[in-house]
């Protein structure tokens, strides 16, 4: 799928999107590059494609009879799938047709893009798009990717399971700030499974995976199982080292009391 997305995004370099007002930092500074991002993932997949919340009340619009949170999550695949999709027990019993989902920061990705046009995931495949934005005039900390607890999860749901049916993909978007315009240098899409390098997990920062989409490797070439019982094995590492550090302070403050 990243050899699909990358000829379609390769038409961003060059263009130029209107300056937000304000400083360019967080997440706004993005905005503009994910809306073009969107538009042209559901220009090509028009019935396959849409943001991540719209998904979710398109496969709830679809199946009306799915009226507990058990039933409802049930439709958006098997649990290491959902793990990644469904927005939890409590919102998914509260949605009603007049009491859409709307977009969420904090979603796994922006975008979702479906093997099949049918908003039922017990019966598909998913690769889940997000837009990562870098200023080209400023050399700071790599971005957050996603939780590292979250993804944990779900290669382990997904190895329980026998199969991984969910693909992460990044799209980096390199941009020069104008005094007008953000002016878009370089498009690179890079996907989660293919990145052979130890993945970093900062522990200070909500146990977030960090690295940065336009620099990171892709030279990964075993299978998705392979990749997700590497990463499983790097964040048990990880988290045993944190355990041993938050062990040693609680030693600490208790040597007080």
């Amino acid at each position: 799928m990243r050899s699909d997305i990358q000829p379609l995004v390769n038409k961003l370099v060059g263009s130029q999107v209107p300056r937000p007002a304000g400083t360019l930092s967080g997440h706004a500074a993005g905005l503009p590059f994910e809306r073009l991002v969107h538009r042209i993932l559901t220009t090509k997949w028009p019935d396959r494609c849409a943001k991540h919340y719209e998904i979710l009340n398109k496969i709830l619009m679809a199946n009306p009879v799915a009226k507990t949170s058990a039933e409802r999550i049930e439709l958006c695949g098997p649990p290491s799938v959902s793990s990644l999709v469904s927005r939890g027990s409590a919102p998914m019993g509260k949605w009603t047709p007049i009491n859409l989902f709307e977009e969420k920061q904090n979603d796994t990705a922006e975008n979702i893009l479906l093997t099949k046009p049918k908003f039922d995931l017990r019966d598909n495949e998913i690769t889940l798009i997000d837009v990562k934005s870098h200023n080209n005039d400023k050399k700071g900390q790599p971005p957050n990717i996603m939780s590292a607890a979250k993804l944990a999860n779900a290669c382990k749901l997904a190895l329980q399971e026998g199969s991984i049916k969910f693909d992460i993909i990044y799209v980096s978007v390199l941009f020069d700030p104008k005094i007008e315009t953000l002016d878009c240098t370089g498009v690179r899409t890079i996907s989660l499974f293919n990145v052979n390098s130890d993945i970093y997990i900062n522990w200070t920062a909500a146990q977030q995976i960090q690295f940065e989409p336009h620099e990171v490797d892709q030279d990964f070439k075993g299978t998705k199982e392979q990749w997700a019982r590497r990463f499983l094995g790097t964040f048990c590492d990880s988290l045993e080292k944190r355990i041993v550090k938050d062990k040693k302070r609680l030693a600490e403050y208790r040597s007080v009391l």
